[in-house]
């Protein structure tokens, strides 16, 4: 539970700092937290 927790405080922190995040960078942190990626997400 806590690698969904960091993984989700990552996401919204850089939202809510209005900053973008690239496709391939959300892929890499995903697969270090042990979630599964659906193939067809771009990255």
């Amino acid at each position: 539970m806590l690698k969904y927790a960091k993984v989700m405080d990552f996401v919204l922190t850089t939202l809510a700092s209005r900053r973008e995040i690239v496709p391939r960078t959300l892929r890499v942190i995903f697969k270090l937290a042990g979630l599964k990626v659906d193939e067809a997400y771009p990255g």
